[in-house]
């Protein structure tokens, strides 16, 4: 997973992206050491950058910030902290035809910079902060930019372009953490390390026989009050130009679903492409938790699976996937969100979902931790190979993913299952969710099942 300079909103300090390696950068001192923790011990000698600086502890300390207690503090301020270059830069265009120009634009590099020198996969290469390049055979080329600053320290950056019929590849595994519109959309994302995010939730609240989708907000005892689509439409745009990949949650916890009101397939499917072009997404969650509401039609979720069989055929580059219910044994035919049923019938419909996410949540009498999240997976595969008799055991993993709660989880049970989904080449890891991810720790644990995938 490249980096670029949104990494940098992720930890004030930037260190945590520099550690890790944005790009290949020349050794600046301050990225040895790490961010003060409040939580953590540190003794006689230890380095932490804290606040612009480097500070070094003069003793055994813990939970005393660096800066107070002046001259007789635990701390001794050593030097300002100096992060050094950043690269990044965006692309007008990273699947152009032979010939066509594309734009390389390196005006978000971060740093008192005096070059740029591009590398542009093909033996050609070009200087300045912002250039332009054609291809001119069909191929999948690796573009870097390396930034050099006043004091000869240096950083790159790497992107894949993808010219001609050559299709970007489906990443083995993909971190997209779900966020809801009452958390900060914009602070609350790109403050985390992760590239992709759903965000939550899209319905119909307003029961007047028309699809009428808003953004779900206030709901209780299945019903809620709608926010018009634009609300957030400004944050969700602020995600994509920096270069975040947003999907939308049709649904939620007993929330009424887009489908409510829809007549047949072809009006409901329509309703779905509006939606895509209105905030020019490919992704649809869809996470009916309502099946039980005593007003629904029974044959709601067919009419669904129909529209969504559609919109596939219409669009095959839509991501469309399941999240549903479950327990430690696996998914569930009953309650609010009955995964086997609504799979089986997507099958028998010719519905091609791309994944099934079981929310390994709120078990009852059972804790959430790696045992019962691995038995609830096993349980689904085993499901899954009754519904997709042709697909192999390993091919059915690669269609599934799993939300894990993380109210309701440690780290190193999340560390624990991207090893284990690793293992098992699983589609996704959609924890609920990214606004309680408060220090993004969970984010850093999880953003490593994408780049090690």
């Amino acid at each position: 997973m490249k980096r670029t300079r949104r990494d940098l909103l992720r930890n004030a300090s930037a260190l945590s992206a520099l550690t890790v390696g944005v790009g290949l950068s020349s050794t600046v001192s301050a990225r040895e050491y790490p961010e003060w923790d409040p939580d953590a011990v540190y003794t006689s000698g230890d380095r932490v950058v804290h606040e612009g600086y480097v500070w070094e502890a003069n003793w055994w300390t813990r939970g005393n910030e660096p800066g107070e207690g002046g001259e007789w503090g635990p701390w001794d301020q050593v030097e300002p902290y100096d992060p050094g270059p950043t690269a990044a830069f965006s692309v007008s265009d990273s699947s152009p035809e032979p010939g066509a120009e594309v734009t390389f634009d390196a005006s978000d590099a971060e740093g008192d910079l005096e070059s740029y020198e591009w590398e542009f996969g093909d033996d050609a290469t070009a200087t300045g902060e912002k250039v332009t390049h054609a291809y001119d055979a069909t191929g999948e080329y690796t573009a870097e930019l390396v930034v050099t600053d006043v004091d000869g320290d240096t950083d790159s950056t790497q992107r894949t372009l993808y010219v001609g019929e050559v299709e970007a590849p489906t990443p083995s595994g993909v971190y997209t953490p779900y966020q809801g519109t009452w958390y900060d959309i914009v602070d609350g994302t790109l403050g985390r390390n992760t590239d992709r995010v759903i965000m939550s939730f899209i319905g119909d609240p307003y029961r007047d026989g028309e699809i009428s989708p808003a953004w779900l907000a206030n709901c209780n005892n299945r019903n809620c009050e709608g926010e018009s689509l634009d609300t957030y439409a400004s944050e969700v745009q602020t995600l994509q130009d920096e270069g975040i990949e947003v999907g939308l949650s049709i649904g939620g916890w007993q929330s009424p679903v887009l489908a409510r009101d829809a007549d047949d397939p072809e009006q409901l499917k329509e309703a779905y492409a509006d939606l895509l072009d209105t905030f020019g997404v490919t992704h649809l969650d869809i996470d009916d938790e309502n099946a039980a509401d005593p007003d629904r039609p029974d044959d709601l979720h067919q009419l669904r699976n129909e529209a969504l069989a559609l919109l596939k055929d219409e669009r095959p580059e839509v991501t469309v996937g399941f999240t549903v219910s479950a327990t430690p044994d696996g998914m569930v035919s009953w309650g609010e969100s009955p995964g086997e049923v609504f799979i089986e019938d997507a099958a028998d419909r010719g519905l091609e979902l791309d994944y099934v996410q079981l929310m390994t949540m709120h078990f009852d009498g059972a804790p959430e931790n790696i045992e019962t999240i691995t038995s609830s997976l096993e349980g689904a595969v085993d499901f899954l190979e009754t519904v997709y008799p042709d697909q192999s055991r390993a091919e059915l993993w690669t269609m599934v993913g799993v939300t894990p709660y993380l109210g309701e989880i440690t780290t190193d049970t999340a560390s624990e299952l991207v090893e284990y989904a690793n293992e098992k080449d699983m589609y996704s890891i959609a924890p609920w969710v990214l606004g309680e991810d408060d220090d993004g720790a969970f984010s850093e644990v999880f953003s490593e099942f994408e780049s090690d995938g």
